[in-house]
C-alpha cells in the first residue's frame, strides 16, 4: 500500500470513528440518555399533542414562542441560509421523513418525528457532557453526576428538546466536538484532515461564526505548526468555496446587511442584557409571559429578572466561572473552552449581536459551564471542594424549581393561546 492511500485510508478509518463515536456506550451512558430523553419527552409530547406551538400550519408565522423560528423550520425546513449556509441540506431530509410520515399517519405524526430527533440530540450532549467530565477531568461519583444533571436541567436544554432550530444542532455538535478534541488532546492522537473538515463544515453550515470553533481546536492537537496553518488555511479556502457556490445557486447574501442591522442592538441598557439575557436566561429561566406578535398576536416571551435572588443565581454561577478559568489559566483544555466562550461573547456582547435574545444564543455556549465547574472542583482542596459541592448542590435545587416552574408557565401559556382548535381559514 503506497503513502497516499495509506492516508486516504487513515482519513476515512477515523471519520468512522468520530461517527461512531457519537452513540452513547456503556450502560451508564445509556441510561442517561434514555433517562433524559424520557423526561424531555415527557412534556414535548404534551406540548405536541395539547397545542398548535410546535407545528402550526401556517408556515409564515414566525417567532410563536422565545424568538425561535420553529414554525417556518418545521413546515419548510431551513431557509434562512444567510448565517446558516448548510442548514437546508441538514434539514431536508427530516422535513422528507416527517412529510412522509404524516402521509401515512397524520399531521402530528411529523411533529412526533422532529420532537423525537430534537429530544435525542440534546440528550446526546448531556452524554457528551458526562464523557468530558470522567475522562478528561477525572470527575467522579456524586460531584460528575450532580454536575450532569445541572447542565441537563438548564433552560435552553430544556426548550430546545422540541425546538427544530440552528442553536439545537449546534448545541450537539459543539458539546461533541469539544468532547472529541478534547480526547484527541489526551491521547495525543493526531486528527485527519477528513476529520477536521467534518467538524468544521458541520458547524460553519449550521451557524457561519460557528466556523471559527470548528478550526481553534486544530492548534491544540498534536502536530508542528506549519502542518496547523495549513490545515486551517485549507479549510478556509473550502468553506469559503462552499459559501461561493451556495450563493451562486440561492443568492443568499443580498440582504446580509439588513438582517444583520436587525439584531444588532443599541447600548442602552447593556448590563440588564448581558446578566438577564445573555448570561441568565440560557440557564435560570427568567419570567415567561404572554407577549405580541404581528403575525398570530400572540407570542411567548422571556421578561427580565426582577429578584435579587435571580441575580445571586447567575452572578455566583458565573463567579465560579471566572475563578475556575484563574486557577487553570495554563490549562489547555480551559483554554480551549475560553477560546470558545469568547467567539460568543465578542459576538453577542462586544458587538451586541442577538444580545436582546440571549435564549437562543445560548445553544451556542452553555455547554462550557458544568466544564468550568468541573474544572474549578477538580482544582480545589478536599475540604473547598465539600463546601463547592454543598453550595452547588443548593444552587441545583433552586435551578430546578425556578425551572420546572417557569416551563409549567410555559406550557399554561401554549395551551392558552395556541390550542387545538386553529381559524377556519387553515385547513391541514
Amino acid at each position: 500500500m503506497d503513502s497516499k492511500t495509506k492516508v486516504l485510508k487513515d482519513n476515512f478509518v477515523q471519520l468512522k470513528n468520530v461517527v461512531i463515536t457519537i452513540l452513547p456506550k456503556g450502560k451508564i451512558e445509556i441510561s442517561l440518555f434514555l433517562f433524559f430523553t424520557f423526561i424531555y419527552l415527557s412534556y414535548s409530547l404534551f406540548l405536541l399533542f395539547h397545542t398548535y406551538i410546535l407545528d402550526y400550519p401556517y408556515a409564515g408565522i414566525y417567532d410563536l414562542y422565545l424568538s425561535f423560528d420553529n414554525t417556518p423550520i418545521f413546515n419548510q425546513g431551513f431557509l434562512n441560509l444567510e448565517r446558516h449556509p448548510l442548514m437546508l441540506y441538514f434539514t431536508k431530509p427530516l422535513m422528507l421523513v416527517g412529510d412522509v410520515l404524516i402521509k401515512l399517519f397524520g399531521y402530528k405524526a411529523k411533529g412526533v418525528f422532529i420532537v423525537l430527533f430534537c429530544t435525542s440530540i440534546v440528550s446526546l450532549s448531556i452524554v457528551y457532557i458526562y464523557r468530558y467530565l470522567k475522562i478528561i477531568v477525572g470527575v467522579n461519583k456524586y460531584p460528575l453526576y450532580l454536575l450532569v444533571f445541572f447542565y441537563g436541567f438548564f433552560s435552553t436544554n430544556l426548550i430546545l428538546c422540541f425546538t427544530i432550530e440552528s442553536f439545537t444542532i449546534s448545541l450537539f455538535l459543539l458539546t461533541f466536538t469539544v468532547y472529541y478534541y478534547s480526547y484527541c488532546i489526551l491521547s495525543e492522537k493526531k486528527v485527519t484532515f477528513l476529520s477536521n473538515i467534518f467538524f468544521a463544515f458541520a458547524l460553519g453550515g449550521t451557524t457561519i461564526t460557528n466556523f471559527a470553533k470548528g478550526i481553534i481546536p486544530i492548534f491544540f492537537i498534536k502536530g508542528n505548526i506549519k502542518n496547523k496553518l495549513y490545515k486551517i488555511f485549507a479549510l478556509g479556502i473550502l468553506f469559503f468555496l462552499s459559501l461561493v457556490w451556495i450563493e451562486f445557486r440561492y443568492n443568499i447574501f443580498s440582504n446580509l446587511t439588513s438582517g444583520i442591522n436587525k439584531f444588532i442592538y443599541s447600548e442602552s441598557s447593556l448590563l440588564e442584557k448581558v446578566v438577564d439575557l445573555f448570561l441568565g436566561s440560557p440557564i435560570f429561566f427568567p419570567p415567561i409571559q404572554k407577549g405580541l406578535n404581528e403575525y398570530s398576536g400572540v407570542m411567548i416571551e422571556t421578561d427580565r429578572y426582577h429578584f435579587w435572588w435571580q441575580y445571586l443565581f447567575v452572578g455566583l454561577l458565573f463567579f465560579f466561572i471566572i475563578y475556575s478559568i484563574i486557577r487553570g489559566y495554563k490549562n489547555k483544555y480551559i483554554q480551549l473552552l475560553v477560546l470558545f466562550f469568547s467567539c460568543d461573547i465578542f459576538l453577542h456582547v462586544i458587538l451586541k449581536f442577538g444580545i436582546a435574545e440571549g435564549f437562543l444564543y445560548g445553544g451556542h455556549w452553555v455547554y462550557v459551564v458544568p466544564l468550568f465547574l468541573g474544572w474549578l472542583y477538580k482544582s480545589l482542596s478536599k475540604k473547598t471542594g465539600n463546601i463547592f459541592l454543598l453550595l452547588l448542590s443548593c444552587m441545583f435545587l433552586f435551578l430546578c424549581v425556578n425551572n420546572i416552574y417557569q416551563l409549567i408557565n410555559f406550557l399554561t401559556l401554549a395551551i392558552e393561546y395556541y390550542p387545538l382548535v386553529l381559524p377556519d381559514w387553515i385547513s391541514i
